[in-house]
């Protein structure tokens, strides 16, 4: 499914659920994650789950396990939190995501982020913007991070340091959120996606 040089030169490689709903594009997308880690790139996975996708009578928890295993860096909304804890504490499925990821992170809305390492947890703050429509503020957000942490040179082995920096940290947190806060401000999805001069300027008002 993929060529061989697919992963010879890839900063992080992003996924999410959309493409575990069935059993062939759910292989190709763990391998895929697999090739990455081996050739040493960031492998990032935004639960982002939607159950109408899933064939009926599917129990999606034990494949989304699967990826969520493979992840240096997991994004949840607190919703998929609470479904991926079922019945239980959501700590034991923070505890267990924790124990191959380096870093969690959890939105909800407006609300403050939530993040986890292998040794530390807190909050970071989001973005007063007047809201429109919050379709893709998740993919934003991540689209965000990501590009920061490429920007600041921060690779899979660095990441967990990275967010154990206080000050990097919030330098990663905060393009985060500038970029999900400005996707709810327009309509739709793709055209919802801000600029880098757009996230810039949004951070330099809230200094």
């Amino acid at each position: 499914d993929f060529a061989d040089a697919a992963f010879a030169d890839v900063t992080a490689l992003h996924a999410c659920s959309n493409s575990l709903t069935e059993p062939a594009i759910a292989q190709a997308t763990l391998h895929g994650m697999a090739r990455a880690a081996r050739e040493g790139a960031l492998v990032s996975f935004d639960l982002n789950l939607r159950p109408a996708l899933w064939p009926a009578g599917t129990d999606p928890t034990p494949t989304l396990w699967r990826a969520l295993a493979q992840a240096d860096l997991v994004k949840l909304s607190a919703e998929e939190l609470t479904f991926l804890a079922g019945d239980g504490d959501p700590a034991a499925a923070v505890a267990r995501i924790l124990q191959t990821a380096s870093v969690l992170v959890v939105t909800d809305g407006a609300a403050p982020i939530r993040w986890w390492t292998r040794t530390n947890a807190g909050t970071a703050p989001t973005f007063a913007v007047c809201a429109v429509d919050t379709t893709a503020a998740g993919d934003a957000f991540v689209a965000g991070l990501l590009w920061r942490l490429a920007d600041r040179a921060v690779d899979a082995g660095a990441l967990g340091t990275a967010f154990d920096t206080p000050s990097l940290r919030a330098d990663l947190l905060a393009h985060a959120a500038a970029a999900g806060a400005l996707a709810t401000t327009r309509h739709g999805a793709f055209d919802a996606m801000p600029a880098r001069d757009a996230v810039d300027r949004l951070l330099e008002t809230a200094q």
